[in-house]
């Protein structure tokens, strides 16, 4: 079963006064702005330790936080 459903297609198998319970506060993944967000802050922090533009950009390449699948539209997912 998917973790994430799509909430356009509600599960057929849940009754509609099924109780709807929340994550814990701080369990739910992390938006991909607020991952956009640290990989922002990593290209400003390597900019600020070296003036060597390609040595910036390899060091952000090799340590940003890359893609998920998440991120993908549903039909993409592996």
């Amino acid at each position: 079963m998917d973790e994430h459903p799509d909430p356009a297609r509600p599960d057929p198998d849940r009754p509609e006064d099924a109780e709807v319970v929340e994550p814990e506060h701080g369990t739910e993944d992390d938006w991909f702005g607020q991952r956009v967000d640290r990989d922002t802050e990593l290209a400003e922090d390597l900019a600020e330790e070296t003036d060597d533009e390609a040595d910036a950009a390899r060091r952000f390449e090799a340590e940003k936080e890359g893609p998920r699948p998440e991120d993908l539209p549903t039909e993409e997912r592996p």
